[in-house]
């Protein structure tokens, strides 16, 4: 992240990851632990029951707490991926039978050495974004090209340019799923808002140099922001727009982009309740699988 004292978006990210993937492999411990004791009846139901009085009568509160906190992370991350499977079959067809042949053969002969699709969609809301997983391509609306100049669209193409070369689309989407998983963990939300703001910075950072100018990427922000109204929006998380997160963070580079950047990363009252839990947890750990 740009600024002095942030810590990089990589960095971030590395940080939700190990929290996040140390929470998982620790509820996956308690599951196969619990799953291996049970005793297992003719029926389902039956081994559903027997399940459930096991765990309410022979186990320590923090235990059930524990499983029940399994039980939702595991909940949301699958209700997540399914619903971002959902909305990325949608999008791909809206995509596909609103494409702008002409602007978008154009627009692709013309950045061809990027070796990076980009989609034109005839669509009057103003929309740039990044999105797909395996081979990220950039999304612009006929809309956004009519409002902005040629400067300007190539400001939003190299913003984008960025998040794809960085694959912020699956990146991006492993962090909102351990916000959603695990979010009830606080810091991962807190260092999940931070890695948001942090790629965008980094990705106007980057059409800023290319460009020797911050105006064209300032120009378009405002823009942007005069036409919140009719902004479209997709599914969060298999995606990365332009200009849906840390806007203020955004402008204050842009009017100063010699001065640090700073953005809160975690309050101590944040860190605080998180080693609880996280203790807590492990606590529980231990009392269902004893050393």
């Amino acid at each position: 992240m740009t600024g002095k004292g942030n810590p990089s978006p990589n960095v971030v990210l590395g940080a939700v990851f190990l929290i996040g993937f140390g929470v998982l492999l620790e509820m996956n411990f308690l599951l196969i632990h619990h799953l291996g004791n049970a005793r297992y009846e003719s029926t389902f139901y039956r081994t559903a029951w027997q399940f459930l009085s096991d765990l309410l009568t022979q186990h320590h509160p923090l235990e059930v707490v524990f499983l029940a906190a399994t039980g939702y992370t595991f909940y949301q991350i699958v209700g997540r991926s399914a619903r971002q499977a959902v909305a990325g079959r949608k999008w791909t067809r809206y995509f596909a039978e609103h494409a702008d042949a002409g602007k978008m053969e154009r627009l692709n002969a013309a950045y061809r050495k990027w070796n990076i699709p980009i989609t034109i969609v005839r669509d009057p809301s103003v929309l740039a974004l990044t999105t797909g997983f395996i081979r990220p391509r950039i999304v612009l609306s006929t809309g956004l090209i009519r409002l902005l100049s040629a400067e300007e669209l190539e400001a939003v193409l190299l913003h984008e340019r960025y998040h794809c070369r960085q694959r912020h689309t699956v990146k991006k989407f492993a962090v909102q799923l351990m916000m959603d998983g695990i979010g009830y963990i606080p810091i991962i939300r807190s260092l999940g808002r931070h890695y948001f703001i942090g790629i965008e910075l980094s990705a106007d950072r980057y059409a800023m140099d290319q460009m020797n100018s911050s105006y064209e990427i300032g120009s378009v922000l405002l823009k942007l922001v005069r036409h919140n109204g009719q902004y479209a929006g997709v599914g969060a998380g298999g995606t990365v727009h332009f200009a849906d997160t840390a806007v203020n963070y955004r402008i204050e580079q842009i009017v100063n982009p010699d001065q640090p950047v700073r953005v809160a990363l975690a309050s101590a009252k944040t860190v605080a309740i998180s080693a609880i839990l996280l203790s807590l947890m492990l606590a529980a750990l231990l009392l269902e699988c004893p050393i």
